[in-house]
């Protein structure tokens, strides 16, 4: 799960969630190899959520039995694929961002089909479904002539 707020302390609530999942963010399964790298694991979640890019970098979390949230420990070299499975995460981890809090605003992207065609919105620089590209610039600012 990705969190928008860089000052979060306890797992969002249902409502909270079904926001996140809303604006790209909430809960996503990623599949991260045992023998992924540092970067191979980096490259995953940031393509899975893809603003975690505005964060200014993130930190992983799990919860507790009473839903407060602590950070993993941050091996020397960054999270590899054998590190994370080495401290028995495979269920839940909540990714909070460090620097900035992230943008809650209702993303499109994410509800896409797998096999719909995206286009590069010359605004914002997102990858918009081609369906969704004219409602998308209505709301994005985009004026060219």
């Amino acid at each position: 799960m990705c969190l928008a707020d860089r000052f979060a302390q306890r797992i969002p609530t249902t409502k909270e969630q079904q926001n996140l999942r809303e604006c790209g963010l909430g809960f996503k399964k990623v599949s991260i190899a045992s023998n992924a790298t540092p970067q191979e694991v980096l490259d995953l979640l940031q393509t899975a959520f893809p603003k975690l890019h505005q964060s200014g970098g993130f930190e992983y979390l799990k919860a507790d039995s009473s839903k407060r949230l602590y950070a993993i420990p941050l091996p020397e070299g960054g999270y590899t694929g054998q590190n994370l499975k080495g401290y028995g995460i495979q269920g839940k981890i909540y990714l909070r961002p460090i620097q900035a809090d992230l943008d809650k605003e209702k993303s499109q992207v994410d509800h896409q089909s797998d096999d719909e065609i995206l286009q590069e919105c010359r605004s914002c620089h997102q990858m918009i479904p081609q369906t969704r590209l004219r409602e998308h610039i209505l709301h994005c600012g985009y004026n060219e002539r």
